[in-house]
C-alpha cells in the first residue's frame, strides 16, 4: 500500500520492527514534576522532550539526542540516563 503521513510513519515503523512506547499515567506524573522543577530553576523545555525524558527514566532507558534541552532534565533529575551528541 502507498501510505502517507502518519499512517507511512506507523508502516515504516512496523516494516522496521520498532517498538512504539507510549506515556503512561505514572510518565505524566513525572513529566509534571519534571516541568515544575524545570519552571524553578528558569530552564523551560517543550513538553515533548519532557515527556520523552519521564518515560525513559521510568523504562530505565537512554536517551541518544543532538538536543541539548535534555541536559536541563539531568539537572532536575540526577538519574537521567541522557547522551548529547554533536
Amino acid at each position: 500500500m502507498n501510505y502517507t503521513g502518519t499512517r507511512k510513519a506507523l508502516a515504516d515503523t512496523l516494516e522496521l520492527d520498532l517498538t512504539i512506547l507510549y506515556p503512561s499515567k505514572s510518565d505524566y506524573n513525572l513529566a509534571l514534576k519534571i516541568s515544575t522543577e524545570l519552571l524553578k530553576i528558569g530552564k523551560p523545555i517543550p513538553a515533548v522532550d519532557i515527556i520523552i525524558s519521564a518515560i525513559s527514566i521510568n523504562k530505565g532507558l537512554r536517551v541518544i539526542t543532538k538536543d541539548k534541552h535534555f541536559l536541563f532534565v539531568k539537572d532536575v533529575i540526577s538519574e537521567f540516563n541522557v547522551i548529547v551528541e554533536d
